[in-house]
């Protein structure tokens, strides 16, 4: 009998013991399948746990980097945000979002208006900011508002962050020199 029990309760843990590990394993996927020279692993991580709750979060994380000076990490999260809050937006009935949409458009005026004046500062960083959420954005699914509701929504948003990297590009000069002009 104690055998048996020994045996049972061994095998409970042994499972167990499995599952924590695989859990963890598919917890912390994110930071390790994800890399960039300009993005740190505490930002990965987390953003990864932003993306599992409402695109506002990313906003306001972005927002804190900001006051701490922290402009490349601020415009990760930013852009980040941008992404998944649009495709929120974009996926949910007009009428149930009048809030979400004014929240939205406040936080693009005000700290996207700042951030972009301070990429001008550094076009290179810029475009490494804009390829790692475009990577982000590829590779992992928010769990908050899955782009499998919608997958050619969710691929004009990805459009719209390609298109904003080819206007910096092709740009480069201008910014820069407007970057300039108003130091």
């Amino acid at each position: 009998m104690f055998i048996r029990f020994f045996k049972s309760n061994s095998i409970m843990l042994l499972t167990q013991l499995i599952l924590i590990s695989l859990l963890l394993i598919s917890c912390s996927h994110t930071s390790k399948d994800f890399s960039s020279t300009l993005i740190s692993k505490e930002l990965i991580i987390k953003a990864d746990k932003l993306d599992r709750g409402h695109p506002l979060e990313f906003f306001k994380t972005a927002g804190e980097y900001f006051r701490d000076g922290k402009i490349n990490d601020s415009a990760f999260m930013f852009y980040l945000g941008q992404l998944r809050y649009r495709y929120y937006i974009s996926v949910n009935p007009p009428e149930k979002m009048e809030g979400d949409i004014m929240t939205f458009s406040s936080t693009q005026s005000v700290l996207g208006s700042e951030l972009n004046y301070k990429l001008g500062k550094d076009i290179d960083s810029y475009l490494q900011i804009l390829d790692a959420v475009l990577e982000w954005g590829n590779r992992f699914d928010s769990k908050f508002c899955s782009r499998k509701i919608n997958p050619e929504k969710y691929q004009e948003n990805i459009d719209g962050l390609i298109q904003l990297k080819e206007y910096v590009i092709d740009n480069r000069d201008l910014i820069e020199e407007e970057h300039k002009e108003t130091e």
